[in-house]
């Protein structure tokens, strides 16, 4: 009484704090119940087996059961409803296509003849626009000579400005030379030159060059170049300065430079160079005078084709404006066109848009008329499983409670043991509190996979509910079959319970005196590194990362090794344990067993001593030694009947892989197909792969089929692609 007491607590609590599922007393009840059996079951395996065997229930068993049903009711409610209404979507789409047939018919009559009409409308159309388009193409050829007149024009224009361009900066140097000449100068220089009393001949001839120079058009050059008419023509010495800045050096008196260029230019010693020693001021007006000169005989040259592109500009002004009128006579012709052209266009669009129309209902037509009839068997049978949905919701919480106990205490029990627990103590107890249906199976698989399997014990009958009908499916168990799992019920049983346990981070400890369950890990960690790393598929192993590591107790470097896998998140299989386990090993495994335990809600719920305990220890162990979200560990024993403490037995989750007859009748027939006719043990082995691959790609298919039906808003006869799909899946 005491025991169950507090095992309904803690359930309640479990319950509350880790799951939405509301608290039924029933459930409850069978919980306190399962766990008493599964206590009275371990007691008598010792005797039942003469000693050889032993298995232990504790509170962390219990509490394993509570949140596996509550996990296990929440999970499956989600999938049997999610089910269901991708089901009721994939009916009433059928069924909407069906309707749409004779309604599409009748549509596309009257779209076939609105292409006719526009199709007769957007030809006449075409014919008129052909005449107008004939009449603007000769007038736009009537004004091709004047653009040609006008783009010759142009082309003289651009030639002479750029002629005259070339002159004006082959002169540019020379303005530049008489500039920086004249910057050379200031007031303090042309005054010392203007105070020589006797300068020398050079100096005199650039004063007499100077005066020359600047005499006006129109006017005689001066007759008296002496030194004494040079200083009265400086003058003001700023203002000589500032009206040889003001030169017009573009009208220089053309009698001027020529006399300079014949008396002065002409002489070699006439250059800044030679006068510079004698005075800097008269060297920079020697610069002067030469540069002014240079540029107006280059400027003489310009100046005429100047002229000539200023009577081309003319010319070509008033060719533009003539071609401005023939081109906006042409544009009025050709906008006429284009706006015949718009209309066309739209004329065709409109055409277009009909004929599509038309073809889109055509197309609608045949995709309703395919559709309804690839589905029509589809409808019947997703009709029927509707039904076996809403019968499976109805033991939903049995079957869940029932398969959560299965694997919270069966792992350790052989075929027999758990053939008893089923069929005599948790299903007649869960009928009894009205969680499952009498007389006969919950089917808490909804139809959607088979939950038929070869029991290995006499004791179980087809009738009897399973823990496989939710725990397995038929794709699931053709993957294990591939990867070496035997087909017995045994085996199967034994994959659900290490790949649940696996799933829920726990620890499974295999007693596997045949290699069995190892072997079938190998291959089962093997699948899954390369699902995980598909480009390892082209290399020979897949990569190191993620394939599974074995080790054994007795390796030198066992510990070192052990933590490195569990730091980087490498599955880890330790084989040929002893009834001893090494202290690293149980500090991962208390470790891992803590942080499954912290991931439920029932992890704060423990009150016992020892749950406190190992939660301490646990985590200790975890601020020592981090362990990778991905880790999974799993442990293996060759002993036949090795004796494990309540303490393992809370911390792991024992799994009994023990040869069954069936299994080992199947073992022994593929060693002599094996060793009598090996090519048809591997094309057994192959057919097993091909069989288990086609049972994958039908659900995938069927999955993705039911997706794109709830999936589909509007019209579902939009989406050719869901035909197409179902017409390969019923190939």
């Amino acid at each position: 009484l005491s025991l169950s007491s507090s095992l309904s607590s803690s359930t309640s609590s479990t319950i509350t704090s880790s799951s939405s599922v509301p608290i039924i007393t029933p459930m409850i009840k069978f919980m306190v119940e399962a766990h008493k059996q599964a206590a009275a079951a371990c007691a008598r395996l010792p005797r039942e087996t003469g000693g050889r065997k032993h298995a232990y229930v504790t509170p962390s068993s219990f509490l394993q059961l509570a949140a596996l049903a509550s996990s296990l009711v929440r999970s499956r409610s989600a999938k049997l409803a999610a089910s269901r209404s991708r089901l009721e979507a994939g009916v009433s789409k059928i069924a909407a296509a069906k309707e749409q047939v004779d309604r599409l018919r009748a549509a596309l009559s009257v779209e076939q003849e609105v292409v006719r009409r526009r199709g007769a409308e957007t030809a006449t159309l075409l014919d008129s626009i052909g005449v107008e388009k004939l009449g603007a193409d000769a007038a736009a050829e009537a004004g091709r000579a004047d653009e040609e007149a006008a783009a010759a024009l142009q082309l003289e224009v651009t030639t002479v400005q750029d002629e005259c361009a070339r002159d004006l900066a082959a002169a540019e140097p020379a303005v530049a030379a008489a500039t920086a000449a004249l910057n050379s100068l200031d007031k303090a220089s042309l005054g010392e030159l203007k105070s020589f009393g006797s300068p020398s001949a050079d100096v005199a001839a650039v004063m007499s060059a100077c005066m020359v120079l600047t005499t006006p058009r129109g006017k005689n050059t001066p007759k008296n170049l002496s030194w004494a008419a040079a200083k009265k023509f400086m003058g003001n010495v700023d203002a000589f300065l500032k009206s040889l800045v003001n030169f017009d050096k573009e009208n220089c008196n053309v009698v001027a430079v020529e006399q300079v260029e014949k008396d002065f230019l002409s002489n070699p010693t006439f250059n800044a160079d030679s006068i510079r020693s004698k005075s800097a001021a008269a060297a920079g007006l020697c610069s002067w005078v030469v540069n002014i000169v240079r540029f107006f005989r280059i400027y003489q040259v310009v100046a005429p084709k100047r002229a000539a592109l200023a009577e081309a500009n003319a010319k070509l002004a008033a060719a533009t404006a003539k071609l401005t009128d023939v081109r906006s006579r042409v544009a009025a012709i050709r906008a006429r066109v284009a706006e015949l052209e718009v209309g066309l266009f739209r004329a065709t669009e409109d055409k277009n848009a009909a004929t599509a129309q038309a073809a889109k209902t055509q197309a609608k037509a045949d995709l309703a008329e395919r559709l309804t009839a690839g589905l029509a068997s589809e409808a019947e049978r997703w009709a029927a499983t509707i039904g076996e949905i809403d019968a499976a919701r109805s033991t939903l919480v049995g079957d869940a409670l029932l398969s959560a106990a299965f694997l919270a205490y069966a792992g350790p029990f052989g075929a027999e043991q758990r053939a008893r627990l089923v069929s005599e103590c948790w299903v007649p107890a869960l009928q009894k509190l009205g969680l499952l249906r009498n007389g006969g199976r919950g089917e808490g698989d909804g139809g959607l996979s088979s939950s038929s399997s070869t029991s290995s014990s006499s004791t179980s009958s087809s009738s009897t509910p399973s823990p496989l009908s939710i725990l397995a499916d038929d794709v699931v168990r053709a993957s294990w079959k591939a990867q070496g799992l035997g087909s017995d019920r045994q085996s199967v049983e034994n994959g659900a319970i290490v790949t649940a346990a696996v799933s829920r981070g726990r620890v499974p400890l295999l007693v596997d005196p045949q290699a069995l369950g190892s072997r079938w890990v190998l291959a089962l960690e093997a699948a899954a590194s390369l699902s995980s790393n598909p480009s390892s598929s082209s290399s020979s192993s897949p990569s190191s990362s993620s394939s599974l590591l074995t080790l054994r107790q007795t390796d030198e470097r066992f510990a070192e090794s052990l933590a490195a896998a569990a730091k980087e998140g490498r599955p880890l299989l330790v084989e040929g344990l002893g009834e001893d386990l090494d202290p690293a090993l149980v500090a991962v495994v208390k470790q891992l067993s803590f942080v499954a335990a912290s991931s439920s809600a029932s992890a704060t719920s423990m009150s016992s001593s020892t749950s406190t305990s190992t939660s301490t220890s646990s985590s200790s162990t975890s601020s020592s030694s981090p362990v990778h979200p991905s880790f999974r560990l799993y442990l293996c024993t060759r002993l036949a009947t090795p004796h494990y403490p309540p303490e393992t037995a809370a911390q792991v989750a024992i799994v009994d892989f023990g040869v069954t007859r069936q299994g080992l009748e199947e073992q022994l027939l593929a060693r002599v197909v094996d060793h009598e006719r090996p090519e048809l043990q591997q094309a057994a082995a192959r057919l097993q792969k091909e069989l288990g691959s086609y049972a994958e790609q039908l659900v995938a298919l069927e999955d993705d089929l039911l997706a794109r039906l709830a999936a589909a808003s509007g019209d579902i006869l939009e989406d050719s692609a869901l035909v197409e799909r179902l017409e390969a899946t019923k190939r």
